[in-house]
Order: structure tokens, then sequence, then C-alpha cells
């Protein structure tokens, strides 16, 4: 049957045990690792479609990135700005290499867009560590 507003919060999501007290170290985990995938995209904005383009190096970033979505999609995801941005990045630069593959020049307002959200991801991301008063990722 269908729920009316008053039974509605019993159904509500209920954490998994022990989340909350793993939260500071998940949220420690996913700026470090956050921090490292924005540092891959930057390296894969540098050198993608140059003589010194390794295939190895797309292989490594399409498994990374695809692990970072789905380790923080649920936990990190709503309202982090970081989390909204980089995945954007990630889900752009997926499109274009699972369409035209890695050996072609990503187009100049694609690697425009693709910079601007990391630059605004980078931002957020040390907005969100100062707030919670952590070191800010190298």
């Amino acid at each position: 049957m269908f729920l009316s507003a008053v039974a509605a919060p019993a159904f509500a999501y209920e954490p998994r045990e022990g989340t909350m007290k793993q939260a500071p170290q998940l949220l420690n985990k996913y700026y470090s690792e956050t921090d490292d995938v924005i540092k891959h995209l930057h390296q894969i904005l540098d050198i993608q479609g140059t003589p010194d383009s390794d295939p190895d190096l797309f292989k490594a970033f399409k498994k990374d990135s695809s692990e970072w979505v789905a380790d923080y999609r649920r936990l990190i995801s709503p309202g982090r700005k970081s989390y909204a941005e980089t995945y954007g990045a990630i889900s752009a630069l997926q499109g274009h290499f699972n369409s035209t593959g890695y050996d072609r020049q990503l187009p100049k307002k694609l690697r425009d867009n693709v910079d601007k959200r990391l630059k605004l991801a980078e931002s957020s991301l040390k907005r969100e560590v100062a707030k919670l008063g952590q070191p800010t990722p190298a």
C-alpha cells in the first residue's frame, strides 16, 4: 500500500552499524583519494594526445576513477561540491575516451570544461577540509 506522511519516517534510511563512528576516517580517506584523483585527471589532461601518451596510464585512470565513483557515490556525494565537480570531470573524460579512444586529442571546449571543473573541485575540496579544521591535501 501507499505510505502515509506519518508512516514514512519509519522507513527512512538508517546508516549501517558503526558508520557514524567511522565518519571522520571516511572523510579523511575521501579527501586524500579525491586529491589523488584530481592530480591524476590533471596528468591525463597534460599528456593526452601527445607522443608521450601511455595507454596504461589511461587504463589506470579508467579503473581508478570508476572505483572512486563507486566508493563515494552514496556515502559522500550528497551536498559535496568537490564530489560533484570531480565526478563531472571524470564523466566527461570517460565519455570521450569510450567513444573516441585514448589516442584522439580532447576537443578544446571539452578540455576547458574539464579544467574548469577540476579547479572548482580543488577549491571546494580545500574549503571542505578547512571547514573541518584538518590539514589541507598537498
